[in-house]
Formats: structure tokens, C-alpha cells, sequence
């Protein structure tokens, strides 16, 4: 049996691809690993931006998608340990993710709001159904 943490791990990047995937082939559907992104970058304090392309150079961007996906790889896992004894939680703790993933989509001009949704809906009801919560 795998345990729970990893479990939640291999569903979270399952469902990451899947929709990864998705945003590179229909036109419109997001990247929420890009989006995420953006909506961190937005929300930093005057100046570190700055402090980012001093440390990393030309592959900030680079860095910075890699953070995202090990931070929401880090979260499923924590997830996964929650959901073996309360799957309800874990449930809610992955829709909580998609809803993040929504959200930070919506404020892209480029992304199609329908694709969007559609999107974070599928990778939430697939991490669900691989969790097994």
C-alpha cells in the first residue's frame, strides 16, 4: 500500500498534468502552474522582484514555476495524509487547490473563463478519484 502522503503526491501531479497538458493543446485553456505564477508575482511586496533576478537571472521564471509545482506537490501530500483519516477534508483541501487554480486562471485577459473552469474541474474530480477519498 502506498502511503497516504505519496498517494496524495502521485493524484496532485497526475491531475497537475492532465491539465498542463490540456493548456498546451486547446488554445485558451490555462496553464495553472503559469497562472499561479502570475498571481504570486502580483502579490509581492515592492522590490522582490528585483531580489529574484539577482538570485536566479534569466531562469526566474523558470525557478519560479518549479516552486509552484513543488508547493502544490508538498500540499497533496499533506493532503493525502488528511484524507486517510478524514477523506471529506481531503476533498475539500484538493477543491480548495482548484479553486485557487480558478481564480488565479480568471484574471489572465487570454484565458477562456469556460476552459478555465472546465479545466480545474477535471483535475480536481481526477486527484479526487486517484486519492480515493
Amino acid at each position: 500500500m502506498i502511503p497516504a502522503g505519496v498517494a496524495g503526491v502521485l493524484a496532485a501531479g497526475a491531475a497537475l498534468a492532465a491539465t498542463e497538458l490540456l493548456a498546451g493543446l486547446v488554445a485558451g485553456a490555462p496553464s495553472v502552474v503559469l497562472e499561479i505564477g502570475a498571481l504570486l508575482i502580483s502579490l509581492q511586496p515592492p522590490g522582490a522582484k528585483q531580489i529574484v533576478v539577482d538570485l536566479f537571472g534569466t531562469a526566474d521564471k523558470a525557478v519560479l514555476e518549479i516552486a509552484v509545482v513543488l508547493g502544490a506537490l508538498g500540499l497533496a501530500g499533506g493532503i493525502g495524509v488528511v484524507s486517510r483519516q478524514r477523506p471529506g477534508l481531503g476533498r475539500l483541501g484538493l477543491a480548495g487547490i482548484g479553486i485557487l487554480g480558478l481564480f488565479a486562471s480568471l484574471r489572465d485577459p487570454l484565458v477562456e473563463p469556460l476552459l478555465a473552469l472546465l479545466s480545474g474541474a477535471a483535475g480536481v474530480v481526477l486527484a479526487i478519484w486517484l486519492l480515493g477519498t
